[in-house]
């Protein structure tokens, strides 16, 4: 893997998909994972990445049961 992309999300759904297919736009050709960590959303955020899996295979979902905030969520995409 050429690139790690680690992005923190909460509350985006509608939004976090967008931004994912843009990742993936951008390192097209390239060897990469982008790891969304969903900072316990009360939304449909997970329920989308999980499902934009199928069509994005670099893509990687974790997430937090409760809200720990921004750094800790890059903190748990980069371990």
């Amino acid at each position: 893997i050429e690139f790690s992309v680690v992005v923190p999300v909460h509350d985006e759904a509608g939004n976090a998909a967008a931004l994912a297919r843009e990742i993936a736009k951008a390192l097209d050709g390239r060897s990469y994972e982008m790891v969304f960590v969903d900072d316990a959303s009360r939304d449909d955020t997970r329920a989308e990445l999980v499902a934009l899996k199928a069509e994005l295979p670099a893509l990687r979902v974790v997430g937090h049961r409760r809200n720990a905030g921004q750094s800790r969520a890059v903190w748990t995409g980069v371990h």
